[in-house]
């Protein structure tokens, strides 16, 4: 006996989860939001700061009606940026399709195409790290400006935290460090060096290591601040606080 069946079929309802890439060039770049092809960033820069003078403490050191100290002159400059590059991603789907598809929907297509733009977003920042200040192995393990990719351990990754910060400092960048803290990207290889360290300093200090698993920021005394980015670790010059495996320290 031979039989023709014709069998049933499931589907589900949507489309299948997307893997997102991590991303936070968000977080770490400063992003300005223009319908101009042209930004202007007028500054003074330090060549041009007016200059502090020395004036003896004297009768020909002060201002009066007959002798007035002089002015100093200030300049400002200004930087321009440019928006000459357009990225694009669209996709057009026939209302005919989205009314006959629950797979079809602009809506989700919509959430696709923002999260593929940021993640060439992302792309297009850490690119660009060629114009950026290296932080690297100066010789011997010595951590400083250089170009040398620093071998990431368990014993060094507090070292490169601090180098960081001390850099950021030397640079006259402590009040900005301060105001918005530092950053940087790490491999997910070396992420476990730094949640190691910190569950570490967790469990001395005695707080719960579990709020290092969740994501939650552990709280020390009033230093306790939410990260606002899922991919974020950001260091302080007292503590160190992780949040997912693509992170920046700020």
């Amino acid at each position: 006996m031979a039989n023709t069946i014709i069998y049933q079929a499931l589907w589900e309802n949507k489309l299948a989860r997307r893997l997102d890439k991590p991303q936070n060039w968000k977080d770490v770049c400063d992003v300005v939001y223009t319908d101009a092809q042209t930004y202007n960033f007028p500054l003074v820069s330090t060549g041009n700061e007016p200059a502090v003078a020395t004036l003896t403490n004297t009768a020909a050191g002060r201002s009066t009606l007959s002798n007035v100290i002089p002015f100093v002159s200030v300049t400002q400059t200004n930087e321009t940026l440019s928006i000459v590059t357009a990225e694009i991603d669209s996709v057009y789907i026939d209302y005919a399709d989205q009314a006959q598809s629950n797979y079809a929907k602009m809506a989700d297509m919509g959430t696709l195409l923002g999260k593929k733009i940021n993640e060439r977003a992302q792309a297009i920042s850490l690119g660009n790290h060629t114009n950026w200040t290296d932080f690297g192995d100066t010789g011997a393990g010595v951590l400083g400006l250089a170009a040398t990719a620093i071998t990431v351990t368990a014993n060094n990754i507090d070292d490169i935290c601090r180098g960081i910060i001390e850099q950021i400092q030397t640079a006259s960048g402590y009040d900005l460090y301060l105001e918005n803290g530092g950053f940087a990207e790490w491999r997910p290889a070396d992420w476990t060096f730094l949640v190691t360290y910190m569950q570490a300093w967790n469990k001395i200090d005695g707080l719960d290591k579990s709020s290092l698993i969740n994501g939650e920021t552990p709280e020390v005394g009033n230093a306790q601040q939410a990260i606002p980015s899922p991919y974020a670790c950001y260091v302080q010059l007292q503590r160190l606080s992780e949040r997912t495996p693509e992170m920046a320290m700020q």
